[in-house]
């Protein structure tokens, strides 16, 4: 077994075991949304995704990671320690830690 980790040896794997089965419930949010298609279905993030891809909307679909990211993946990154992070996501990352 090789000590490099190859990008490529896990690109496209079925990995959200963590992030996909609610392990992280607390720390980050859902990615279901409050945006309805024309059958009254719930969209997630990604269903919505995938239905702007398919509408050839690059430019939205962008701008739609663009926003999880600023509103749901920048607030878990890492931070200094003088703004510690609230009781509850603290609790969340000490499950990962035991969990890894």
């Amino acid at each position: 077994m090789s000590d490099k980790f190859n990008l490529h040896d896990v690109y496209e794997q079925n990995l959200n075991f963590l992030f996909g089965a609610g392990a992280s419930y607390g720390f980050l949010p859902t990615l279901a949304l409050n945006i309805k298609d024309e059958n009254g279905q719930s969209f997630t993030l990604e269903s919505l995704a995938h239905k702007i891809e398919e509408d050839g909307d690059e430019k939205l679909r962008t701008l739609l990671f663009m926003y999880y990211y600023k509103e749901c993946i920048y607030d878990g990154l890492p931070r200094l320690p003088k703004v510690p992070f609230s009781a509850q996501r603290q609790a969340v990352l000490n499950e990962y830690k035991t969990f890894l």
